[in-house]
């Protein structure tokens, strides 16, 4: 993004800030979407337009499973996940843009609290980002 005129900022969650005026909205949005196809040309990320593999989505499933474990010895309310079965279920078809199904997330029962402050302290106690949590599982015995 910087090559094309932008101010881009590396998050520390690995995310990037793109500061631009609001008139430069469509630019932007045009430069992103340049990029994007680039890096998936080079094999950097994955299409965003293909339906991620099972593979990726246990990766998911593992860490929001994590996420729960995370919550629950913190004192944070948590919901039952559900098996993994059902989850590939619910995601596949959410993938899919079939009829309305429920999305699980582990952040729900603290979200439905109303407190933005206790959801803010539990996303940043347990939700790590998807780099953190495969370091974190590969140091595992």
């Amino acid at each position: 993004m910087t090559r094309k005129g932008f101010k881009a900022t590396v998050l520390e969650d690995g995310g990037v800030w793109i500061d631009f005026p609001n008139e430069q909205r469509e630019a932007e949005l045009a430069a992103a979407t340049q990029c994007q196809e680039e890096l998936v040309a080079a094999g950097i990320t994955p299409d965003p337009r293909q339906p991620p593999s099972e593979e990726l989505l246990r990766l998911d499933y593992e860490r929001e499973l994590a996420i729960v474990e995370c919550l629950a010895d913190n004192g944070y309310p948590v919901s039952e996940p559900p098996s993994w079965e059902a989850y590939l279920e619910m995601r596949t078809a959410e993938l899919a843009e079939e009829e309305e199904i429920p999305h699980w997330d582990p952040l729900e029962e603290v979200e439905k609290t109303g407190s933005e402050e206790l959801l803010h302290q539990a996303y940043q106690a347990c939700v790590p980002t998807m780099s953190d949590f495969l370091e974190q599982r590969s140091n595992q015995p």
